[in-house]
């Protein structure tokens, strides 16, 4: 409220502040679950790619608002062999990527509209 007359003024919010989660990362769990034996899937994010090392896309770029991504593939496919069941199935999930959160266990969450993934740093 402001003002004599008592009016409500609605003033833009400071945006959020940018969670880093920069650095190397290995899934630890899908949706809660270990990933299928004898596949180890990492990313790499930098202040603006996020790369992986599965035959998916050579990466993506993304904008970053607090705990929001905006997500966009660089190119097409990188190989020229049959994608996995789970290169298929984490091409789908980055399409719809949305969220990327930190916990206090220091894992990273990637949130899509379907699933999330957990992450754990590389050191």
């Amino acid at each position: 409220l402001r003002g004599s007359a008592g009016e409500l003024a609605f003033e833009p919010a400071p945006p959020a502040p940018r969670e880093s989660f920069t650095g190397r990362w290995r899934l630890r769990f899908v949706h809660g679950a270990a990933p299928p034996a004898g596949e180890t899937l990492e990313i790499t994010v930098t202040e603006d790619r996020i790369t992986a090392n599965a035959c998916v896309f050579a990466g993506w770029r993304y904008r970053q608002d607090g705990r929001l991504l905006e997500v966009t593939p660089l190119e097409g496919p990188v190989c020229e062999r049959t994608l996995t069941p789970s290169e298929q199935r984490f091409g789908a999930f980055m399409r719809g990527l949305n969220r990327a959160t930190i916990i206090d266990s220091g894992a990273l969450i990637l949130d899509s509209a379907a699933e999330q993934l957990e992450f754990r740093k590389v050191e």
